[in-house]
């Protein structure tokens, strides 16, 4: 339900030459179709310089969804003709960011933050064997150790969110030049530059690896008031004796976009990134049994939303708890979670038949399907002693009757057998397997398998 930015396809980029200074409106459209062309052609140092006089262009228009689109892409076909494109990626955006203005230095900002990750994840191997250096070079990220690109990385996530009620007021479909093709409901739920830039954020603050290298996080999720309801949360003092934490980091940024959404008129936007807060929350809650707190609060966005189409997204949620509460069941140690799946299949009925067209209904529907599909599980010995009993075991979801049928398969000889066990069944869409079953089977015999309903296997 994301948005994604072109600038997700980080990999390279090298210094670009710019052309004469453009005078007059540009047309951007024809040029990109030139691109385009270039692109098709394998022409890249063609591509690249038609490229580049479209970011002159676009500097000189202020059209900013123009300037970065142009500069994914110099990075992109660079790539084409230039070796160690990692490091001038990031030369290259460091270069563009020096005189770039709001709000294309935002942008750039955090794409600066993804280049940097992405160039740690290239290279884990050799981060893992650097020691801490000192005497690194700051224009040089091959020099750098861990901890450095770390705060680096965490650092231009900061900056590029510098500014956010600036970043507010604009509009993402403003900035159609730099998104992939998603629909309206994607975009309702990110309608700003300010959600799409604290996302990206937010994305990598919750990653485990981001915080490697860091001081042990103080910062604790201890208080169930930290599963209130939006409007509380929102008001919520936040504090951590580690303001470099990266889950406190993402708890400001999740309050901010709460704050930034709370009196919207469609509660769409307020409601998806609540739940995002409200999971995040539960996936790094230190208290207690902290699903009862998770659930207590789904439950309350439910009743506050039950007349709204999020009803169904808040409900998929809880299905989701319900279903990962029920992957718990242990029959030889207790009943507990045992009808946690027949509780997610109610919630998707019900989310379903109030809002089937939502794409919280769509959800419910699509894993209820998925749930409640009748299966049949058989495993037998792989090797059976001639004239002795064939031991197997039977188990069976959502049945309550199950014909086992025993048919010889063809093979032309003992040892064909011995090196094609798989027989190509599904060759010629299954044809061997029908004509096989159109006759009469050595063996067969009807045995009742118990359906409890409680959608789980019996035997």
């Amino acid at each position: 339900m994301k948005a994604i930015l072109l600038m997700a396809v980080i990999v390279c980029s090298v210094f670009a030459c710019f052309g004469n200074p453009v005078t007059g409106t540009f047309n951007f459209q024809s040029a990109w179709n030139e691109v385009d062309k270039f692109y098709s052609d394998r022409l890249p140092k063609s591509m690249v310089a038609k490229v580049d006089s479209i970011y002159a262009a676009a500097v000189q228009e202020n059209k900013v969804d123009q300037q970065v689109k142009a500069l994914v892409y110099q990075l992109v076909a660079m790539q084409q003709v230039e070796e160690f494109s990692a490091q001038k990626a990031i030369t290259k955006v460091q270069a563009q960011l020096a005189t770039a203005s709001f709000p294309a230095s935002a942008i750039m900002h955090s794409m600066l933050a993804q280049l940097y990750w992405s160039y740690y994840q290239n290279n884990r191997g050799r981060f893992a064997q650097r020691s801490e250096t000192i005497n690194f070079q700051r224009d040089d990220i091959g020099t750098w150790d861990l901890k450095t690109i770390s705060k680096e990385t965490i650092r231009e996530y900061q900056l590029s969110l510098q500014q956010p009620v600036e970043l507010q007021k604009l509009l993402l479909d403003d900035y159609s030049a730099i998104l992939y093709q998603v629909g309206i409901e994607e975009r309702n739920l990110r309608p700003t530059l300010y959600d799409f830039l604290a996302h990206q954020a937010i994305d990598f603050f919750q990653n485990d690896e981001s915080g490697l290298t860091l001081p042990p996080e103080e910062f604790s999720i201890t208080d169930g008031k930290f599963f209130q309801n939006a409007a509380g949360f929102a008001t919520m003092n936040i504090s951590s004796p580690d303001s470099l934490s990266l889950k406190y980091q993402a708890a400001l940024l999740y309050q901010g976009l709460i704050r930034f959404h709370l009196q919207d008129a469609d509660p769409s936007a307020l409601v998806e990134v609540n739940l995002e807060r409200l999971e995040f929350m539960y996936r790094n809650c230190n208290l207690p049994k902290p699903e009862q707190y998770y659930e207590t609060a789904l439950r309350n966005e439910q009743e506050a939303y039950r007349d709204h189409p999020v009803y169904a997204l808040i409900s998929f949620k809880l299905v989701l708890l319900y279903a990962s509460l029920g992957d718990k069941y242990n029959p030889e140690v207790s009943e507990d979670y045992r009808w946690h799946y027949k509780y997610a299949m109610e919630l998707c009925a019900q989310a379903h038949k109030a809002y089937p067209q939502s794409f919280g209904g769509q959800s419910c529907y699509g894993w209820s399907q998925a749930k409640g599909a009748p299966t049949v599980n058989l495993t037998v010995e792989q090797y059976v002693l001639p004239d002795a009993p064939v031991k197997a075991l039977l188990d069976a979801k959502v049945m309550t009757n199950v014909r086992l049928s025993i048919y010889r398969i063809p093979y032309p000889s003992p040892l064909k057998w011995y090196y094609d066990e798989e027989y190509e069944w599904e060759r010629d869409n299954h044809k061997k397997l029908y004509k096989l079953l159109e006759q009469d089977p050595l063996w067969s015999k009807s045995f009742t398998v118990t359906n409890e309903g409680d959608y789980r296997n019996h035997t």
